[in-house]
């Protein structure tokens, strides 16, 4: 009997060490699959973290585009107001050379577009209209404008009456005039008129 009672011991001892092992082994596998859930998880945040990564690099791409854009429109806008005023200038200057009465009103209209030098030569050149009263006036003008280093160049096609004593007739010229910049503004320092 004692021999029945060892066996029976042995044999619960084995179903109680076979229980306790399978209940640990059970833990083990569920351990290893929360441990593979987290990794999954991690692997879900480190993606999640590169594409993150990748949104943000395209979106500096495109912030870095938009800038240069923005500042392109800036300075076209800029670069258009210049012109504006610059071809402002050159009207200014159409209608200080040929909308006058006399020669010495055009001459002091004249000496804010011009630069000293050819105002000096314009004097010079004066005492032909001096003999008789002269009066012109633009009728119309057509620009065409370009940029150069030092400021800009116009091309005109102008109708112009010119009136005096003896004469009186509408004339159709060209008009060139160089515009450099002098104390923060345009002058002319050529100016060239062919009649056609």
């Amino acid at each position: 009997m004692k021999k029945y009672i060892s066996i029976l011991f042995s044999v619960l001892f084995l179903v109680v060490l076979l229980a306790y092992s399978f209940y640990y082994y059970q833990q083990a596998d569920d351990e290893k699959k929360e441990v593979k859930k987290m990794e999954q998880k991690i692997e879900l945040k480190n993606n999640t973290i590169k594409e993150l990564k990748i949104e943000k690099q395209t979106y500096e791409k495109y912030s870095e585009q938009s800038k240069k854009e923005q500042k392109a429109k800036t300075k076209a806008y800029q670069d258009s107001k210049a012109i504006v005023k610059q071809l402002n200038q050159n009207e200014n200057v159409l209608h200080a050379f040929f909308d006058y009465t006399n020669q010495d009103e055009r001459l002091n209209v004249l000496k804010g577009y011009v630069q000293s030098d050819l105002l000096d030569s314009m004097k010079q050149a004066q005492s032909d209209s001096e003999q008789q009263q002269v009066t012109s006036h633009l009728e119309g003008s057509q620009v065409y404008y370009s940029k150069t280093k030092q400021g800009f160049s116009t091309l005109n096609v102008i109708n112009v009456s010119i009136e005096s004593e003896k004469y009186e007739d509408v004339v159709t010229m060209l008009a060139h005039f160089n515009f450099i910049e002098e104390n923060g503004t345009y002058k002319v320092t050529k100016s060239k008129f062919i009649e056609y």
